[in-house]
C-alpha cells in the first residue's frame, strides 16, 4: 500500500484542526459556549446545584465534570472561576462562594471554594428536562451529554467570547442582555432586517467595567463584516488638579496602572504627578 504523504498530512491536520477547534478553542453558535463550560453547566444540572439551592465544593463539581471534559482539572477549574467572576463576565453564569480572585489576584484553590448555577446560567439548561437538544456519547461512551445547551436567548452575544484555535479564531464581546432580547425580538418579527436596524437595537457592546467606547461611527461596518475594533477609553472626571478615573476600560488593572505611574515618576518621566492614589 502506497500513501501520499502530502495527502495524508492534510487528512491528518484536519482531524486535528476540526477537533481542536469544536473541543477546546471556538464556542458553539447554537449556546454559545466552549464545551468545557457546557459540560460544566451539565454536570451541574445534574448535581441539582440549583440557583436557589446550596453551594458544593469546587472540588468535587470538577472532578465530576472530568466525566465529561477528561483535558485536567486546573483548566476546568479555571474555566468555572471565569465563569463566576463578574469582572469577567457581564453576567456570570455561575454563583460562587469564597476566594475567586480579581483583576490582579488569582482566586483560592479549587477546595476552598464553592460554587453553584446562576440565574443566567440556571436559564441555559433549565429545557434539558424537555429533551429537546440531541445527545452525544461522553469521551469513553459510559454516558451522554447534550451537544449544546436549549439557551433560550442568543449567550453568544450576552457574553461574548474569545478563542484562538487552529486557522481560525473568535472574539465577540459582550452585550446588554436587555439590547439582546430586542434585537432578536426585532429581527424575529423583521427577518429582512437590514444591519442598520438591528444595531439600533442591539446599540453596541456593553462591558462590565462601564467604560467609554469612542468610536461608535464604526459601528455599523464592525457588525456588517464580522470585524473591527472597539476602543475603549476610561471613564474620568477633573476637578483643578485632579484627575479621577471612575471606570477602567474592561480588564485593565487599577494595580497595573498604578505601578506603571510610579515607575514613570521614578524615571522623571511624570514629574508632573505630584501623587497617585488607588
Amino acid at each position: 500500500m502506497i500513501l501520499n504523504l502530502e495527502d495524508k498530512l492534510l487528512e491528518n491536520f484536519t482531524e486535528y484542526a476540526e477537533y481542536v477547534n469544536n473541543e477546546r478553542a471556538i464556542a458553539y453558535y447554537y449556546d454559545g459556549l466552549k464545551p468545557v463550560m457546557r459540560r460544566a453547566l451539565y454536570t451541574m444540572y445534574n448535581m441539582k446545584l440549583k440557583p436557589e439551592g446550596q453551594t458544593k465544593k469546587c472540588a468535587t463539581v470538577v472532578g465530576k465534570i472530568l466525566e465529561f471534559h477528561p483535558h485536567g482539572d486546573v483548566g476546568v477549574y479555571n474555566a468555572v472561576v471565569r465563569s463566576a467572576q463578574d469582572f469577567s463576565l457581564l453576567l456570570p453564569i455561575i454563583e460562587g462562594m469564597g476566594n475567586f480572585g480579581s483583576i490582579d489576584m488569582p482566586p483560592a484553590a479549587m477546595r476552598y471554594t464553592e460554587a453553584k448555577i446562576s440565574p443566567i446560567g440556571w436559564a441555559l439548561v433549565e429545557g434539558l428536562e424537555d429533551k429537546i437538544v440531541p445527545m452525544a456519547p461522553n469521551y469513553d461512551g459510559t454516558t451522554e451529554e447534550p451537544v449544546f445547551l436549549p439557551a433560550p436567548f442568543p449567550y453568544l452575544l450576552l457574553n461574548g467570547t474569545s478563542g484562538i484555535g487552529v486557522g481560525m479564531a473568535a472574539s465577540i464581546p459582550s452585550h446588554n442582555l436587555t439590547d439582546v432580547i430586542n434585537a432578536t425580538t426585532y429581527l424575529i418579527l423583521n427577518e429582512n432586517a437590514t444591519i442598520e436596524q438591528i444595531v439600533a437595537q442591539l446599540k453596541g457592546p456593553d462591558f462590565n467595567s462601564a467604560c467609554e467606547i469612542v468610536n461608535k461611527e464604526d459601528f455599523i461596518s464592525i457588525y456588517e463584516k464580522g470585524h473591527g475594533s472597539f476602543k475603549m477609553r476610561a471613564k474620568f472626571t477633573i476637578t483643578g488638579s485632579q484627575i479621577k478615573a471612575t471606570n477602567l476600560p474592561y480588564h485593565v488593572s487599577g494595580g497595573k496602572i498604578l505601578e506603571q505611574l510610579t515607575e514613570a515618576q521614578s524615571r522623571g518621566e511624570a514629574t508632573f504627578i505630584k501623587e497617585v492614589i488607588d
